[in-house]
């Protein structure tokens, strides 16, 4: 019989291999990119490992529902970087400000992301 911890630590190194495998745009400037792989982290990812930590070992983790908020993150960082470029208003496109008053919306919208994601995480 596998030990409870087991169970917990495969589950929380499938969801980490998951969100391994999200490739956001490297050209992108480097404290946008930073700024935008800690929302990921802190409001999604690290909120999802506490959770899949405390499942017991007969728990079927649902891969599919933590892919479906992977392919969700694109969107969200897509508009992230968007008000920050292109669509700031009120400061120069691609400066610190613009990053700050985009980054709200962004963190909001990856914690309505994984509110969702926290419902289907059992198979």
């Amino acid at each position: 019989q596998a030990e409870p911890g087991m169970a917990a630590n495969s589950h929380i190194r499938a969801v980490l291999k998951l969100f391994r495998t999200i490739d956001l745009d490297n050209s992108k400037k480097s404290f946008y990119l930073t700024a935008a792989k800690y929302g990921i982290q802190t409001q999604l990812r690290e909120p999802l490992v506490r959770i899949v930590g405390g499942f017991l070992p007969s728990t079927k983790l649902s891969e599919a529902c933590v892919k479906n908020a992977i392919a969700e993150i694109y969107g969200i960082e897509g508009e992230f970087y968007a008000k920050f470029s292109y669509a700031c208003e009120n400061h120069e496109p691609y400066s610190v400000e613009c990053l700050e008053d985009a980054r709200d919306d962004y963190l909001t919208k990856l914690v309505e992301l994984f509110k969702e994601t926290k419902q289907c995480l059992r198979e």
